[in-house]
């Protein structure tokens, strides 16, 4: 073969690498907190409907909660949003938006038959019975902290079982620092959520980064936090700069801030969102 040809021939398997490369399908991205929004403004617009209401009365409903005006697009068609958004993902077929704003039984059903590996523990939450709910393996621990490693290694002991953990006010800073000093618990812990949480902002910028809170595998544990407004708006962990191994552990992210108090709204309003996108983050992450 002459030099050209092995020049042409270089040249058909660069472009080989590159079509093979552009066609590995990409996990969709998506807003976490848009779609904690959507979780949350599409019932309500289910529960209009049937009560023959407008989109004025959707938008004078919605707009209190997550403080999205009339032009926002979390009143548009939540199928335009993206394949990252298809509830087909976390529910399994036939699960979409309209089924979400029209039949909630039907969500709760999915939901408790989805992950039955994965346990939710519940430390300092007023919202534990309305998560449980939700949720098909549910534990609550409020016991003294020191006793919480001792309450997980039972639950543990089945290697099959990951945790979500959620933790209202001290509670979440309480699984932050138990998370960052057991490795094995990170291993095995998938998110962690926060409602209104109290964290020591002097600890997390000592402590809370991508290698003290990496795992065994290379993945995201999810760190989610809610804070509502008029209960002081606490933020939630922020999320630490990229190491210069580019080995990303930790993923942070804000759902709120809701701008009412709770009471406004029934409980189980929230928890549903919150499962909601605590299941979706792990089917896309998986």
């Amino acid at each position: 073969m002459t030099p050209l040809d092995w020049t042409l021939w270089g040249c058909v398997g660069f472009l080989a690498l590159v079509a093979g490369k552009l066609s590995l399908p990409k996990p969709p991205e998506l807003n976490w907190k848009d779609f904690f929004a959507l979780c949350v403004v599409t019932p309500i617009r289910g529960e209009l409907d049937a009560e023959g209401g407008k989109f004025e009365d959707w938008l004078a409903r919605c707009e209190p909660l997550t403080g999205r005006g009339e032009m926002d697009y979390v009143y548009e068609d939540p199928a335009d949003f993206g394949e990252g958004y298809s509830l087909e993902t976390s529910l399994g077929m036939g699960a979409d938006w309209e089924l979400l704003a029209s039949d909630s039984g039907e969500i709760r059903s999915r939901l408790l038959q989805r992950n039955p590996e994965i346990h939710w523990v519940i430390r300092g939450c007023d919202w534990a019975e309305s998560l449980s709910g939700w949720i098909q393996h549910c534990h609550f621990m409020d016991g003294p902290k020191e006793t919480l490693m001792d309450e997980l290694g039972e639950l543990l002991s089945d290697l099959s079982r990951r945790v979500i953990f959620v933790g209202e006010g001290i509670a979440a800073q309480e699984w932050t620092e138990l998370l960052h000093a057991e490795a094995g618990l990170r291993d095995r812990t998938l998110a962690v959520l926060g409602i209104n949480a109290e964290l020591n902002t002097e600890w997390m910028d000592a402590n809370f980064n991508h290698v003290t809170m990496d795992t065994e595998l290379e993945r995201k544990t999810a760190f989610f936090h809610l804070g509502f407004e008029s209960d002081g708006n606490q933020k939630g962990w922020p999320q630490p700069p990229e190491p210069d191994s580019q080995r990303v552990s930790v993923y942070a992210e804000e759902l709120g801030p809701i701008l009412v108090e709770r009471s406004s709204e029934e409980d189980h309003r929230w928890a549903q969102a919150l499962v909601l996108t605590m299941t979706h983050w792990v089917a896309i992450e998986s």
